[in-house]
């Protein structure tokens, strides 16, 4: 299993296309309650009247050592839907290290993985200029930096071969690190001036970590 994860880190693919503040999608007109993560002044004269996110979620993970180059794609590990070719006897997918293609050019890697839950969460208009918002997130993100080709290469091709056994790794001055926390928060965002074309708006949220 621990190989499995690996091998989906360093494959280097978004898993979704949202990013951090769901790009596409929380600059939009419509995105209502998201756009407190965007600017809390956005949610003043939002077009709701009332909107409740039950759930939203997104994740994200990128590299710059290796990229998917399997014979499906890749969202198909998450969420199903691989030939059955490609799966081993009890059922999980049989990732062969020339799926991933390295990119060898001498230098360090780096790579981040993140993950974000949003909700529930509440935005309620108080009339046409003002408006208040409660949300609640989690979010978890790891990275790793200035990790050697060498040590890359020996977890691309995994531990179970007994010729990379007791062979001495050098070059590996990198770091790890990685986080993960919740938050709820309570956002107002009001329109303060509106002359012709020109509107400015501003917002404040206050979090709980």
């Amino acid at each position: 299993m621990k190989k499995y994860w690996w091998s989906i880190f360093l494959a280097g693919l978004p898993l979704a296309s949202f990013a951090q503040n769901f790009n596409g999608f929380a600059h939009s007109t419509s995105a209502g309650i998201h756009n407190v993560y965007t600017n809390p002044a956005l949610i003043a004269g939002s077009k709701y009247k009332l909107h409740i996110n039950l759930f939203a979620g997104n994740a994200n993970v990128y590299n710059n050592y290796a990229e998917w180059v399997g014979p499906y794609k890749l969202n198909r590990l998450i969420f199903g839907g691989i030939p059955q070719q490609y799966l081993r006897s009890d059922g999980r997918p049989a990732l062969q290290p020339e799926y991933f293609r390295e990119n060898l050019d001498g230098k360090p890697k780096n790579g981040t993985g993140t993950a974000e839950i949003r909700g529930p969460g509440l935005l309620v208009a108080l009339g046409p200029k003002h408006s208040i918002a409660l949300t609640t997130r989690a979010r978890a993100s790891a990275q790793a930096f200035g990790v050697s080709e060498n040590l890359l290469s020996l977890v691309r091709q995994g531990f179970d071969f007994a010729t990379l056994w007791n062979i001495a790794n050098v070059d590996n001055k990198f770091s790890i690190n990685g986080n993960i926390y919740g938050e709820v928060a309570l956002t107002y965002g009001a329109t303060m001036i509106e002359a012709g074309p020109h509107t400015l708006k501003g917002g404040i949220t206050a979090k709980k970590l």
